[in-house]
């Protein structure tokens, strides 16, 4: 998101992110979900927001997960 939003000069100045972490009930006991909320300093109206929300989803990081571990992620526009 950083390199997207430093490409198109937006600022992205007190963007937080929460991430749960959810455990399998049953053994052996395993991460099964990793839900997270992205709170971005700005307007729901922003140009470029379909582009900051696939570079969030589509990091190196976001990839790197196995595919059985769900990651729902949603989006808050705050600005």
């Amino acid at each position: 998101m950083g390199i997207a939003a430093k490409d198109h000069n937006l600022d992205l100045s007190g963007l937080t992110v929460k991430v749960k972490k959810e455990m399998s009930k049953d053994a052996p006991r395993r991460i099964i979900a990793l839900p997270s909320e992205v709170h971005i300093p700005l307007p729901p109206s922003c140009p470029q927001r379909a582009l900051i929300e696939n570079a969030a989803l589509h990091c190196p990081v976001h990839k790197s997960l196995p595919p059985e571990i769900e990651r729902p992620t949603a989006f808050f526009w705050e600005g």
